[in-house]
């Protein structure tokens, strides 16, 4: 098989191939090869990271990839082994149906608009899936916390700092709001006109309807959450706002601007200790420390120490 060139940055693997060609996890000093450019990966086991795959030489081969998060990997066991990270051409599929080839793209960072057409294309039959847990909480601002997405009337949504980009495309869109999901019916930008024919204000907004997570993963038929899952610790979520360059106020309303979208941070972990240790290094304005559950909550690290008695997180 041809050699690919692999770009510079390295995405884990987390399903590999056996001798067999079987999908196989990471285990402690295993050798296996991608199922994509059939390259050896190794396997990377520490304490910190998910247990993953990486390529010996280079790489990830697949310059669609990003990194992982525990939202991905909490999306990808929902689905059994042989529909997570299937190869498609020259590309790793973060789901994808057998049956019906349908491919769910989960999307958590930046992304181009060129990009969304180009895997539409080579995709055809998809959906997306967005990152959007943060959504539902608010961020804090002035004292207060400063709601991302509401309702201004039924079936619309308003999004502030929104991913406009996805504008453009033309397959369902999906936002994980945590414990629902948001379908999009299409995306509404009346920034830069008047309000009167939407008879919506200036800003950015979503139309679609709102399900339950459970209803969401029944229709994409992805495992349910189990009883015992609901109430367990996903990951860790610390977000905080960069502050921006000072500059001189040129009237009041100045100074209750809200933070703009470029100047907000996130970062994830996986233990609450490691959480910690990164926040007690350096102060950050407006620094939220999260917990992610597996009922889809995202709620307020307890800022007090843990006792000897608490309950550990599960990892």
């Amino acid at each position: 098989m041809p050699h690919r060139a692999r770009p510079a940055r390295n995405s884990p693997v987390f399903l590999a191939l056996d001798p067999t060609l079987a999908p196989i996890a990471a285990s402690p000093k295993q050798r296996a090869h991608c199922p994509l450019c059939r390259e050896p990966v190794l396997s990377k086991c520490g304490e910190i990271v998910d247990w993953h795959w990486a390529h010996v030489v280079g790489g990830d081969c697949d310059p669609w990839s990003e990194p992982e998060t525990p939202w991905h990997r909490w999306w990808k066991e929902r689905a059994p082994v042989a529909w997570r990270e299937v190869t498609v051409g020259e590309h790793r599929a973060d789901i994808r149906r057998p049956d019906d080839r349908v491919v769910i793209e989960l999307q958590h960072s930046p992304i181009t608009a060129d990009e969304i057409r180009t895997r539409e294309a080579f995709y055809g039959h998809m959906v997306w899936l967005l990152d959007g847990r943060m959504l539902a909480h608010g961020m804090p601002q002035l004292g207060e916390p400063t709601p991302r997405l509401w309702q201004v009337r039924p079936g619309t949504w308003r999004w502030l700092w929104p991913r406009r980009v996805f504008q453009q495309a033309r397959r369902k869109v999906f936002i994980d709001l945590g414990t629902s999901v948001l379908e999009s019916k299409g995306f509404e930008d009346v920034s830069n006109r008047r309000p009167g024919r939407s008879g919506l204000a200036n800003g950015f907004y979503v139309h679609g309807e709102v399900t339950t997570r459970e209803a969401f993963l029944k229709r994409a038929r992805l495992r349910a959450v189990e009883d015992e899952e609901q109430s367990q610790t996903v990951g860790f979520i610390a977000e905080w706002r960069s502050t921006p360059r000072a500059r001189r106020p040129r009237s009041v309303r100045d100074l209750y601007r809200p933070v703009h979208a470029a100047n907000l941070h996130r970062r994830e972990f996986r233990s609450e200790e490691l959480l910690r240790s990164w926040a007690d290094r350096a102060p950050r304005a407006d620094l939220s420390l999260l917990r992610w559950r597996g009922d889809g909550s995202v709620v307020e690290v307890d800022a007090r120490p843990k006792s000897a008695g608490d309950q550990q997180p599960a990892e």
